[in-house]
């Protein structure tokens, strides 16, 4: 666990944890082998047991990723998505823990790769593309500012990247299915807004039905969607969404396509 304690954590309190806490370390040890063997597992616990199963399977990471010749300090910035939510689940809960695992363990098992401000994870083309069999879909991590700028360059990066350490996945379109492409952003916060940038790199083609991850994505993770008379209006971000929900405004989910 080395790589994971050295290059990837950045939580103190959950470092000396591991550490120390053998009997932890063990179990999670168990439930790392199962994960890299890719045979079936039950989800850990939540807490700092997540983190221990990941951080024994950070090394299997690196050593996949090597052999794919994957640079590695795009093994490392994948992982450390990791610290996001470990500081997500700090906010909550006031102490070092994960609950997160099925989204993080993607990027201890090869599926994701961060390239700059984007993360991307090859898949099976979805319903409602023009056409092709893969697809790179696009997840935005939390935490720094989403300038467009950044963003076609990072999929400048994937377009590189995956032919050439993924050859076998050919990928016609870039799909992102997220609160940031919603359309009304562009009325709420004006047309020079990043938010509104962002979403106009997309085509989009499905809208969810009702308003989704906005809630935890502009007022916090853990926030009740009951509470929104209560909700914070510290950025212009929040002061509108909350405005807009509060008139009876929706903010669905929408999913996009980009041509590669």
């Amino acid at each position: 666990m080395n790589f994971f304690l050295n290059e990837i954590l950045e939580d103190a309190e959950a470092a000396e944890i591991l550490r120390n806490d053998s009997d932890l370390c063990a179990k999670a040890a168990s439930v790392a082998k199962v994960i890299a063997a890719n045979e079936p597992f039950e989800k850990p616990e939540e807490g700092m047991m997540q983190i221990a199963v990941l951080g024994h399977l950070a090394d299997e990471a690196k050593k996949r990723n090597d052999a794919r010749g994957i640079p590695h300090e795009i093994t490392v910035a994948s992982l450390k998505d990791i610290n996001l939510w470990i500081g997500n689940y700090r906010k909550l809960f006031h102490r070092p823990g994960l609950r997160e695992f099925n989204w993080l363990v993607m990027h201890y098992t090869g599926k994701i790769f961060r390239l700059g401000r984007l993360q991307f994870r090859p898949m099976k083309v979805c319903e409602g593309l023009p056409s092709g069999d893969w697809a790179l879909e696009v997840h935005v991590p939390q935490g720094e500012p989403l300038d467009p700028d950044e963003c076609l360059k990072s999929f400048a990066r994937a377009k590189e990247f995956f032919p050439k350490h993924f050859p076998e996945m050919p990928a016609d379109y870039f799909v992102c299915h997220s609160w940031l492409l919603n359309r009304s952003y562009e009325r709420l916060l004006g047309p020079d807004a990043n938010i509104t940038r962002f979403g106009k790199l997309f085509t989009v083609f499905q809208t969810n039905s009702k308003t989704g991850a906005v809630y935890d994505r502009v007022f916090g993770f853990g926030f009740n969607p009951a509470d929104l008379a209560n909700a914070p209006e510290s950025t212009r971000l929040q002061r509108a969404v909350k405005a807009h929900l509060l008139a009876g405004g929706e903010l669905p989910d929408e999913k996009g396509y980009r041509r590669i």
